[in-house]
């Protein structure tokens, strides 16, 4: 059905709530379609594989595009003459002249290097938060390869990414309150806004990241329908797309609004 090629699912949920079961079941039934798949497990507790019926040895011999990101930023910077080396790279970096592409089903070697079979799936895996990264790193760094790869992935018609992870739920949390407020106000009200300050470093940094991200952001813009907004240090606003370039829009994304914002007091942004 024609609908059907527009849909986007999520499974939201607290831990151990059966995202990933639902996930696998979704998996294995695109997989049965003889459809173009790719399952990526972004999920900080890696289940996905033995949840498509791999065992526990065959998951931990996986390749893991954590582990090899210097590999996978250095395919796809390609020949692009804006960027120097793939240190240069971030998890935004969207693709330009030159850069590498890659398709579903594409045989190129990133796919090569990072995916395998796993019970007739063709799926990838960020790699565990390991003990060594402790103290040193974030496990974003590592789904900071998925974000690479969604930036230069060209899905065509009738093909699929399922990528599971537990997302950013204080992020999450602001931006569908902002958004359902919108939907309930009246068709003449531009936008809805947070203001309320972040319980905790850790869920402004949440907000920063799920802003910060033009693959997140745009997802959750597509989602939720709206053009997000954002004024540190954690003020977010959802706009109607029609309030775009209008004077409330103009306003809220301004210099002198972003200042206007802030307090004569030092803040912890």
């Amino acid at each position: 059905m024609e609908w059907m090629e527009h849909v986007k699912i999520a499974f939201v949920g607290k831990g151990g709530s059966g995202k990933t079961t639902l996930s696998s079941l979704l998996i294995r039934h695109l997989a049965s379609t003889g459809r173009p798949l790719l399952a990526v497990d972004a999920d900080i507790n890696q289940h996905l594989a033995t949840a498509l019926g791999a065992t526990e040895a065959e998951a931990a011999a996986l390749p893991t595009l954590g582990g090899r990101l210097a590999f996978v930023k250095d395919y796809l910077r390609g020949s692009n003459p804006r960027i120097g080396s793939s240190e240069e790279m971030i998890k935004t970096t969207p693709p330009g002249s030159g850069s590498r592409l890659l398709g579903i089903d594409d045989d190129n070697p990133v796919w090569r290097e990072c995916v395998r079979l796993v019970r007739g799936v063709r799926l990838a895996v960020t790699g565990p938060f390991e003990d060594a990264d402790l103290g040193v790193a974030c496990y974003h760094s590592k789904v900071g390869a998925v974000e690479l790869l969604l930036n230069h992935l060209v899905d065509g018609k009738g093909e699929y990414v399922v990528v599971v992870r537990d997302s950013l739920p204080y992020a999450w949390q602001v931006i569908s309150t902002v958004a359902a407020q919108l939907e309930d106000a009246d068709r003449e009200v531009p936008f809805a806004d947070h203001e309320v300050a972040p319980p905790s470093e850790e869920h402004r940094g949440q907000l920063l990241r799920a802003l910060a991200s033009d693959a997140i952001r745009g997802g959750l813009e597509r989602h939720f329908g709206v053009r997000l907004a954002f004024q540190n240090c954690h003020r977010v606003a959802a706009f109607r797309p029609a309030a775009v370039g209008g004077a409330s829009y103009e306003a809220f994304v301004s210099p002198r609004g972003q200042l206007l914002n802030q307090s004569p007091e030092l803040r912890d942004c």
